[in-house]
Parts: structure tokens; sequence; C-alpha cells
């Protein structure tokens, strides 16, 4: 069978009639921001340093992961990465544990099994047992 001219017409697509983009190199390379690093550098450095004594100076240890989480979530903890191995290697090496608060627990062994400190679940040995921490 061969196709007839009819058939051919039929199956015959429409051309594509797409409108040029509105954005062009230039139009995205003129945007311009007030917030350069050469204007903020200085207050940049002076809140790395309010930081770093606050990571330093923070004794109680629930208050201390609580930090560290909210600088994680925040997104920057890549800033303060010594100080936060400094922490992390200061609780694990303690023996006793952070709190006897479920919450404060969970979180430490969370923030430690993301930095990939070996811990196991046996944190949560006597909150499975029911009884006082």
């Amino acid at each position: 069978m061969e196709p007839t001219s009819q058939s051919l017409n039929e199956e015959q697509r429409r051309t594509a009639n797409y409108h040029p983009s509105i954005w062009d190199p230039t139009a995205i390379l003129s945007f311009t921001t007030p917030y350069t690093y050469e204007l903020y550098a200085t207050q940049l450095e002076d809140l790395k340093q309010k930081v770093s004594k606050l990571l330093a100076s923070t004794k109680d240890k629930a208050a201390l992961l609580k930090l560290i989480d909210s600088m994680k979530r925040l997104g920057v903890a890549y800033h303060f990465q010594e100080q936060i191995q400094q922490a992390f290697n200061q609780l694990n090496s303690d023996l006793n544990l952070v709190s006897n608060d479920l919450s404060t627990v969970a979180l430490h062994f969370r923030l430690l099994r993301e930095d990939c400190y070996p811990i196991t679940a046996s944190l949560f040995v006597c909150f499975w047992m029911l009884q006082n921490c």
C-alpha cells in the first residue's frame, strides 16, 4: 500500500512558531545587587567571631547541641566546622549522658550520626525500659 497524497497532507505537522525569549544574557548580567562582599565583609567576619565565641562559651551540653542544630539548619555551620568538631569530640569523649530528656538525647544521637561519629543506639536503652536515666 502506497501512501496517498491525502494521507501525507494529514500527517504534516504544523511549524513551530516560537517567540524569542525576552531574557537575553545582557539583561541577566545587568542585574546588580547592593549586597557585595566588599561592603559586608567586616560585618560578616564580626558575626563569625561572635558565633565562635558563643560556641566556645556555651557550657550546657543541651544548649550547645541546639545551637549546633540551628546552625546546621540555617546553613551556616560550614563556617564553623573546626569548632563544631571540637564540641563533638568533647561530647563524644564524655561518658555521661547529655541529658535525661529524650529529645536532647535524640538530638545528640542524630547530630553525631550525621557527622559520621560511631555512636550506638544504646543511649536510648533507659527510655526503652521506661526507667529513669
